[in-house]
């Protein structure tokens, strides 16, 4: 409610930003640490960030994994010895 009457009210936007953490929402969190770094330089929000992004970047792996063996399995490769199966 504190960020529809200021959407830069620092402190609402940090525990937005700290909340979405938690909860693994974790592009609106990077959205809002780095609003809040926008406005005033905070270490703890800086660390936030940077877990934020290796995160993200945990999340965009498993999702490529997931991907690559889906398709090595639906093209009958079997995924571990990168071999046809027929």
């Amino acid at each position: 409610m504190a960020l529809s009457i200021d959407a830069n009210h620092l402190k609402s936007i940090q525990r937005r930003g700290t909340a979405a953490y938690y909860t693994q929402r974790l592009r609106q969190a990077r959205k809002d640490f780095m609003h809040s770094l926008s406005i005033e330089y905070s270490e703890t929000t800086k660390d936030y960030l940077v877990k934020v992004n290796q995160g993200i970047q945990k999340v965009k792996l498993e999702a490529y994994d997931k991907l690559k063996k889906k398709v090595a399995y639906s093209s009958g490769v079997d995924y571990h010895k990168g071999e046809d199966n027929d």
